[in-house]
């Protein structure tokens, strides 16, 4: 169907346990629409998700990008296998903005043998030995970082920490910023029930003054919060909505220098209030 469609994809994936093909075609919109028509004709499902991808020249000049894993996220998080949690700043409602308080659990099987960055189920950031070590020696600023421990036996230490921004930028601006939807956020803070789509790639807008973005520090996350809050009891079966992590050039430079294959940068429009 690829020749009949005229379409030359970069990359075919594999079914994984949901028997999903993935197809990856670059910088032809028109030939990806023509394969879907072609699928649904001949009774095959399928559906276009839209990205882009920044160079590094571009994530380097951009004031802000967004920190994108590109990889599948893997295991439960939040507070399902026993972390502690402060809902100092949290919503007292839902628990969006819950933080992690000392060494973060995670099942062992959960966690990848090897590789720099991965993502849980929860959504939460997580960075290998590695990649800790390189930012702290380049100085970068605004990154906390929780160590991993394994949640049964003797909790031994893995070679993994969470990667948490305190500081949280402003509300971006909804009129402009896009790949964005809304969906039964917390009627108190408002803060969860944002979800990317498919239908286009996340574009994120800000009117912030000179002043206020040199404080922002090279690792942020942003004030809105993606999936949904749930605070529940038993605690451990409380669902955290997560925040995207957001960086300056700064640690652009660092990431990259780590060349790390699994991450991506989409840049952050920026206008002065």
């Amino acid at each position: 169907m690829l020749d009949d469609a005229e379409v030359q994809p970069e990359k075919i994936t594999r079914p994984g346990t949901l028997g999903v093909y993935a197809a990856i075609i670059a910088d032809d919109l028109l030939g990806a629409e023509r394969l879907r028509d072609l699928l649904r004709r001949n009774g095959v499902e399928s559906f276009l998700r839209h990205s882009r991808s920044a160079s590094n020249d571009e994530a380097l000049s951009a004031p802000l990008s967004v920190l994108r894993v590109v990889t599948a996220e893997r295991g439960e998080g939040g507070p399902r296998h026993g972390t502690t949690f402060t809902l100092e700043q949290a919503c007292a409602r839902c628990g969006t903005g819950a933080r992690p308080l000392g060494d973060v659990l995670l099942k062992a099987g959960d966690v990848p043998k090897k590789g720099p960055v991965f993502q849980t189920l929860d959504h939460e950031y997580f960075v290998s030995d590695r990649v800790r070590d390189a930012l702290g020696a380049a100085g970068i600023t605004g990154a906390e970082f929780h160590a991993v421990r394994a949640a049964a036996g003797a909790e031994e230490r893995l070679p993994w920490s969470q990667l948490v921004a305190p500081y949280a930028l402003p509300p971006a601006d909804p009129e402009t910023s896009g790949g964005i939807r809304r969906q039964d956020p917390c009627p108190e803070c408002e803060r969860d029930g944002y979800f990317g789509t498919a239908q286009s790639p996340l574009e994120l807008r800000y009117s912030v003054g000179r002043e206020d973005l040199e404080r922002v520090p090279d690792f942020a996350v942003t004030w809105e919060h993606f999936g949904r809050s749930n605070l529940v009891e038993p605690f451990e079966d409380s669902v955290f909505a997560q925040p995207l992590i957001v960086v300056k050039p700064r640690a652009v430079d660092a990431l990259l220098k780590l060349k790390i294959r699994n991450v991506a940068f989409d840049p952050v429009a920026v206008s002065d209030s």
